[in-house]
């Protein structure tokens, strides 16, 4: 089967079979073939695809594929996470777009599955300074809160 990918800063933000049946036709036309093992997260690496950390952890009631709340949410992150998100916002418009989203007062809860949240964790990844490490974006989409501080 072949795949095909859309990549922006060398990372894989969405993969699928059939672009042209699952997104627009402007999104679709970003998409560019890549090898099957591309998943959502991969990082093309000196002409290689190395696929997004994954941090392995029990699921447990508290925790896991929830869908949290705005609030729950963002305590996911780490303190610095969060103010270096927030402090990105001004000169950022995808930055201040994911908190207008997560800020709005009608959002009763955050489904970590969905493709639109993937892909705005996954983007604060991307570029020379992330503001949120790929590992620790697979524990935020996981539903993980961080792990304390050793």
């Amino acid at each position: 089967m072949t795949n095909f990918a859309r990549i922006i800063n060398s990372v894989a933000v969405d993969v699928s079979s059939a672009p042209a049946k699952q997104f627009h036709p402007s999104i679709a036309a970003e998409f560019v073939e890549v090898p099957a093992t591309v998943v959502p997260g991969s990082r093309l690496v000196d002409g290689e695809w190395v696929a997004p950390g994954v941090v392995e952890a029990p699921a447990s009631p508290e925790v896991g594929n929830m869908a949290p709340t705005s609030p729950e949410f963002m305590l996911l992150f780490t303190l610095a996470e969060r103010v270096a998100i927030r402090s990105a916002r001004p000169t950022d418009p995808v930055v201040d777009d994911i908190l207008q989203m997560v800020e709005d007062p009608r959002l009763t809860f955050v489904e970590l599955a969905s493709a639109s949240v993937i892909e705005a964790v996954q983007y604060l990844t991307l570029g020379d300074s992330p503001l949120v490490a790929p590992e620790r974006a697979a524990r935020i989409l996981q539903g993980l809160p961080p792990l304390p501080a050793t």
